[in-house]
């Protein structure tokens, strides 16, 4: 676990702890990039539950055998993304649809987002039925108007094919991008 990934797992639970508006309507926190265990073992988390804040944890499992180690750290919920997930990813090169099938199998009563690949009602309800509680949307949002990206980085999310990707390795792990 990198040092450096410390200090906002003791911030983010003292921001929520700190701003009562966002402890009453913050439902989840959403870790990834580093070990499931971290956020859960802070000081701050475990008095922000202690607190009465039914705030949960969820961590991102690209792989199966990450969601077993998420499991084993007690998180509350998992996002399963495959390699059709923009941002980082898992070495293992499964389907986000695949890993779906294999964790909901797995794990029936854990609640589980579907993520990697996901942009259309018929991505939703195949999630859905595969055993998602849930649909988690990150590359297709930077294209939406709200967003804060630059007009010339929203112009090519839409238009984009499957093809448009690669896969990049990295000090970070592999990291999908546009080919260009």
């Amino acid at each position: 676990t990198a040092p450096s990934a410390i200090p906002l797992c003791t911030e983010i639970p003292k921001f929520i702890m700190n701003n009562p508006k966002i402890k009453e309507q913050c439902v989840y926190v959403l870790t990834s990039a580093g070990s499931s265990k971290m956020l859960p073992q802070t000081q701050s988390f475990k008095k922000l539950r202690e607190s009465g804040s039914n705030i949960k944890h969820f961590h991102v499992a690209p792989a199966l055998w990450l969601a077993d180690k998420c499991i084993a750290s007690n998180v509350d919920g998992l996002v399963v993304t495959g390699n059709e997930g923009g941002g980082h990813q898992s070495y293992e090169r499964v389907s986000s649809l695949v890993l779906l099938q294999q964790v909901t199998e797995k794990y029936p009563d854990i609640p589980i987002a579907a993520c990697g690949g996901y942009a259309t009602g018929q991505a939703l309800a195949a999630a859905l039925a595969m055993g998602a509680g849930a649909m988690v949307m990150g590359s297709r949002f930077i294209a939406s108007k709200e967003s804060e990206f630059h007009e010339a980085i929203k112009s090519i999310i839409p238009p984009a094919k499957a093809q448009d990707t690669i896969l990049v390795t990295g000090g970070f792990g592999p990291i999908a991008i546009k080919d260009e």
